[in-house]
């Protein structure tokens, strides 16, 4: 006679019932569990049992991967910015650039092992003057390696080359891909960021890229013509 029956289900194959565990009667004959609590984008092997006087025996391995649920909204609770997130396959990522701003610097002042942060165009050390530029508003941050791999709010991180990769090719390959993240529109015909030509860009994704430029160890350049990001993965 069964005396206990259900489902155990792991992150790891085999599951058993040391694992999570939902119990569903005793007894001969079928019986359906519905499992919650389960994480996003994860895969899950899942497997039945049964037990009575001589122990537990386990049914088939089953294995399932949950699909990817993303924020419409996030808020960074260091500065109180929100950022709107979309969802490119099965990753979640910020459509805006970041603007969390410790601190800030002149351009020139570098370093691969110290966090800096610049503002575009903005030559001083004052955080609230930098934040209230247009460029800021408008930009966000320029970040050196170090400190982009700090920025992100809690519960986010800077992408690796890997995961750049996975996006790109769910997007059809790099040759196609800025295309599918650029804004549309033109400075010159008043209708968005980039220069002339702007030539591919159809923001198919909702990314919404815009040209921030960059900053080297002497200035700010580029802007309305370049837009870089950093990869975690040096």
């Amino acid at each position: 006679t069964v005396t206990e029956r259900g489902v155990c289900w792991s992150t790891n194959p085999n599951p058993t019932v040391s694992d999570n565990i939902l119990y569903n009667g005793t007894g001969l004959g079928s019986f359906i569990c519905n499992i919650n609590g389960l994480s996003n984008g994860s895969t899950y092997y899942l497997r039945s049992f049964a037990i009575n006087s001589f122990g537990i025996a386990y049914g088939s391995q089953i294995s399932f991967q949950t699909i990817i649920v993303c924020p419409s909204v996030i808020n960074d609770v260091r500065d109180g910015n929100n950022y709107n997130v979309i969802q490119i396959g099965n990753q979640c990522w910020l459509q805006e650039n970041l603007k969390y701003l410790p601190s800030v610097v002149e351009f020139g002042t570098n370093s691969r092992t110290t966090p800096y942060y610049y503002v575009y165009g903005y030559n001083g050390t004052n955080v609230i003057t930098a934040k209230s530029t247009t460029n800021y508003i408008t930009y966000g941050v320029l970040y050196n390696w170090t400190a982009a791999l700090d920025a992100c709010p809690t519960g986010w991180h800077l992408p690796n080359d890997s995961e750049w990769e996975q996006m790109t090719d769910y997007l059809g390959g790099e040759t196609v891909a800025g295309g599918k993240l650029k804004a549309t529109g033109t400075i010159e015909n008043s209708t968005g960021l980039w220069f002339e030509p702007n030539t591919g860009a159809n923001n198919e994704t909702g990314f919404t890229a815009i040209p921030g430029g960059f900053c080297n160890q002497y200035n700010s350049d580029d802007i309305g013509e370049t837009g870089k990001w950093w990869s975690s993965t040096w």
